[in-house]
């Protein structure tokens, strides 16, 4: 644009000299070795104008000659560059089909032309995991941590490397290095979490999700769930280790982090058990039981019942079944009672009720109690299983819940009936499609 309005001034110039010379056009005479030289000023102007034209173009001549192998060079290197960025997508494009060979082929030619260039050693570390190297993919994700824009995937894959070769203590503490500079981040929040519970480093664990709180690093929700988690697996320990009232304490507070955390209840309701406050269980079962009924719940209400000395069983029973009188869990308590009570025309009608939502191998075995013997164990042979701990991810089965499943993410044991197929794990510490976060 500058150089557009100066040749038009320019242009103006000898526009407005050119008219000025024809209006007032005069001789100019010159005595030079005895000859008389005559001109005009007109013809002076238009020499000095040619000259200093011819003179620029000449010189621009001589710098275009000059810098022409620069300016050639500079074009094949553009050219090359774009064909690297290029051959680094192509590689991507090539792991992702599966094919480590082709990608690791376009992975070296870019190399060649970009060595210092981050994402071709985030391709080359992901080319080296997916084929099983995984010395060669930590040096590659060492380099990747020497460059401003990759320092933090090169720290994140090396803890990744870390887990894939079960050594959680040194991905906790690059992960927690790295936290010094990224205390927002959420998955490295979420990772240092999970690593401390699965190092069993407690007080970590707690300073960890003390600062994510703080630093407003992960969702609300996701927060109170991962605390809802530590204190029930605190209180656990601490029941085994005789300490009651700390666990009792723990207990509490995990039922305030998640209130329908169903693995609290039955820790708690059997704490109060143990320590005789049996009005708390019976509070704390008809609290739960809109929630989520479960046989331990059940268990430790009854015992809350005989041990207060309260005669009254079915009675009582029926409000917590009300309270919930859809669930099978709920169901199969209230039937329970009613037979032992010798309820039978009571039971048969709830049994009923619960057949026509669900016919599980429990209610069976309950009918058969009541009708024809024979052909409802038979029934119960081929029925539905009972309500079971389970992963909601890969529907794997447990005998009691514990902090994590199979899919190697935190607190996906859930009571239930499982689902007909699993979802795909995603934890903090599953793998990723370009950056390798390996579970243990």
């Amino acid at each position: 644009m500058i150089r557009l309005i100066l040749t038009l001034v320019l242009v103006f110039f000898i526009a407005c000299l050119g008219y000025l010379l024809q209006r007032h056009d005069f001789a100019i005479t010159a005595e030079m070795q005895g000859y008389l030289v005559e001109t005009s000023a007109a013809r002076l102007a238009v020499i000095a104008i040619v000259f200093i034209a011819l003179t620029y173009a000449l010189l621009r001549l001589v710098f275009w000659l000059k810098n022409s192998p620069h300016r050639v060079l500079q074009k094949i290197r553009k050219n090359n560059e774009q064909q690297a960025y290029r051959n680094i997508m192509s590689g991507f494009s090539a792991l992702a089909a599966g094919d480590a060979a082709r990608a690791r082929k376009f992975a070296d030619k870019a190399d060649r032309v970009l060595p210092q260039e981050a994402l071709v050693k985030l391709l080359q570390a992901q080319i080296a995991v997916n084929s099983g190297q995984g010395l060669e993919a930590e040096n590659y994700y060492k380099a990747l941590t020497t460059t401003e824009e990759g320092k933090f995937a090169g720290f994140r894959g090396l803890v990744a490397q870390a887990m894939n070769n079960n050594k959680p203590e040194r991905a906790l503490q690059i992960a927690s290095d790295l936290l010094r500079d990224n205390p927002k981040s959420a998955w490295l929040n979420e990772a240092l979490i999970d690593l401390a519970f699965r190092v069993s480093d407690w007080d970590k664990l707690e300073r960890y999700l003390k600062k994510a709180e703080a630093n407003k690093a992960l969702e609300k929700a996701v927060l109170k769930e991962k605390f809802a988690v530590y204190y029930a697996v605190k209180a656990r320990l601490a029941q085994a280790e005789g300490r009651l009232k700390d666990a009792e304490w723990l207990g509490e507070r995990a039922l305030k982090y998640k209130a329908d955390f169903l693995p609290a209840a039955i820790i708690l309701s059997g704490l109060y058990v143990e320590e005789e406050e049996y009005k708390k269980v019976r509070k704390l079962v008809a609290r739960f039981w809109a929630v989520a009924p479960h046989p331990q719940l059940a268990k430790n209400y009854e015992l809350a019942l005989r041990n207060s000395g309260i005669r009254d069983k079915s009675k009582r029973v029926k409000r917590l079944y009300e309270k919930n009188p859809d669930d099978i869990d709920s169901i199969e308590f209230y039937a329970r009672v009613l037979l032992d009570e010798k309820h039978k025309e009571t039971a048969y009608e709830i049994l009923q009720h619960g057949l026509s939502i669900r016919q599980t191998r429990g209610l069976c075995e309950l009918m058969a109690q009541i009708d024809d013997k024979v052909s409802w164990l038979a029934k119960a042979a081929a029925a539905e299983g009972n309500k079971c701990w389970h992963c909601r991810v890969t529907n794997a089965r447990y005998a009691e819940w514990q902090p994590y499943s199979d899919s190697g993410e935190l607190d996906t044991i859930e009571w239930g009936f499982p689902s007909a197929s699993g979802a795909t794990p995603k934890s903090a510490l599953a793998h990723s499609d370009f950056l390798s976060i390996g579970k243990p």
